[in-house]
């Protein structure tokens, strides 16, 4: 009596254990797949009986007046951070970087020799309290070069206050003013920079 009793109990633990594998493949081959967008294409993910998404799931083209420009010595990595003013309003390309702040002059403005540049740029873009800044012609070809020293302390993580003088000379209409981390390391990944569309005033 005692035995049937134990072959009962394994038989009852037998069929609770099958029940529970049969449950887990079934749940298994019935959950609802989706589609996910993978590197600008639309993927499906297990089975599902939803019809490919019609939109298109690649990065949304930018506007003319959006449109990121990288020219002569700028950096081209896109590990690199660069922003792009247009107007008052900053695009930042990687939001995990903090990038320096130009007050003068505003985007788009009119700019003569000499042109004084002033705004903050976190400690860290400084190196001996200075950073280079850039003048380019419409076409990336490098006007003047100058630096930017800071206006206080520059070894701490806060923002800085820096001003830089540009003496030039162009026959350009417009360009650019690319301003940069001091980058010692020469590493291009640790590469920072900002820069304004400007227009020259040809005298």
């Amino acid at each position: 009596m005692h035995i049937i009793k134990g072959k009962a109990v394994y038989v009852v633990l037998g069929i609770i254990v099958v029940t529970a594998i049969i449950l887990q493949i079934c749940q298994l081959f019935s959950k609802e797949g989706s589609w996910l967008c993978v590197n600008g294409t639309w993927q499906m993910q297990g089975k599902t009986s939803k019809a490919k998404p019609a939109e298109s799931c690649s990065k949304p083209e930018a506007t003319d007046d959006q449109k990121f420009v990288l020219e002569g010595e700028v950096a081209t990595s896109t590990t690199a951070t660069t922003s792009e003013v247009v107007g008052d309003v900053p695009m930042t390309y990687n939001q995990d970087k903090t990038l320096a702040i130009i007050e003068e002059p505003k985007a788009s403005s009119v700019v003569s020799s000499p042109l004084v540049v002033k705004g903050e740029a976190p400690g860290a873009w400084y190196f001996e309290a200075s950073f280079p800044v850039k003048l380019l012609d419409d076409k990336g070809n490098v006007i003047v070069t100058a630096t930017a020293t800071a206006q206080s302390d520059s070894l701490t993580t806060d923002f800085v206050p820096y001003k830089a003088l540009l003496e030039f000379t162009t026959t350009a209409t417009s360009g650019y003013l690319v301003l940069a981390n001091d980058n010692p390391s020469g590493l291009i990944e640790n590469e920072l920079s900002v820069k304004i569309p400007v227009t020259f005033l040809n005298k």
